[in-house]
């Protein structure tokens, strides 16, 4: 496992987290919290996590393009 250094939280993320929280936290069907899960698919976010992980999957390490299209789910489990 690497060793990750955290930086700065995306300006979509900041500006957005409240309502995009609140949005998750009242999601009262699978079908609600999917949607409100998409929203952390924002560019300026998936930019971080790319950075942050050196374009590596999180948890098997292996560049992520190569295995997947980039999915959240490769950052934070489902």
């Amino acid at each position: 496992m690497i060793r990750v250094t955290r930086t700065a939280e995306p300006a979509a993320l900041r500006r957005n987290r409240a309502r995009w929280q609140a949005a998750l936290d009242s999601a009262t069907s699978p079908e609600a919290r999917q949607k409100a899960q998409a929203k952390y698919r924002h560019a300026d976010v998936q930019a971080a996590l790319r950075a942050l992980f050196d374009g590596n999957c999180a948890y098997c390490e292996s560049k992520f393009d190569h295995v997947a299209h980039g999915h959240i789910e490769h950052f934070r489990p489902k």
